[in-house]
């Protein structure tokens, strides 16, 4: 009536998402997001698009969430092959999606997803593994590996006052190649 609902959509993605990252956190194979990652995918534009529209679409927070995975994939693996890599922080979130997207189903009862959610979940699953076997993946994410190390190493240097000071410059490094 006021808007709640789409505030609470988007608060039932969070709070799945989180139930997500702390199952891969669990298994400690380094699938879980990073601590950095937390706040940029939450305050992103189709993060809370897909929080405020999913109930009237018909889908559970699952099946937005799973949305949110596809496209994530979808906009790192449709430019890498028109030869048009996208910006360090979304070959990122590509990867770290990918284990969201293969995790939804362990997480939600089965009982609680819904037949649309599942053909989403089942899209999300099949972008995911496109992603997980794709020619330039380990290439592209040596490149954001090597660039993560080297912002991690500047800021260490820089002190935690200078590095606070000099945030944008870091993210600046992981917007562009």
């Amino acid at each position: 009536m006021f808007g709640f609902g789409k505030r609470a959509g988007v608060k039932e993605m969070k709070t799945l998402l989180m139930a997500v990252q702390s199952q891969l956190a669990h298994e400690g194979l380094g699938q879980e997001m990073r601590t950095y990652q937390h706040g940029f995918v939450e305050k992103t534009k189709t993060f809370e698009q897909y929080g405020e529209s999913f109930e009237s679409e018909g889908l559970t927070a699952a099946g937005a969430l799973a949305k949110y995975c596809h496209n994530a994939l979808m906009k790192t693996i449709e430019p890498i092959d028109k030869g048009m890599p996208p910006m360090p922080i979304i070959i990122d979130l590509a990867e770290k999606m990918t284990y969201v997207a293969l995790t939804i189903n362990r997480i939600v009862p089965d009982e609680e997803i819904r037949d649309k959610d599942r053909i989403i979940i089942n899209d999300a699953i099949k972008a995911a593994n496109q992603w997980l076997v794709h020619e330039r993946r380990i290439e592209l994410l040596k490149k954001v590996e090597d660039r993560l190390e080297k912002i991690g190493k500047d800021i260490k240097d820089d002190g935690f006052i200078n590095a606070v000071q000099n945030g944008p410059k870091y993210i600046q490094q992981l917007m562009a190649w």
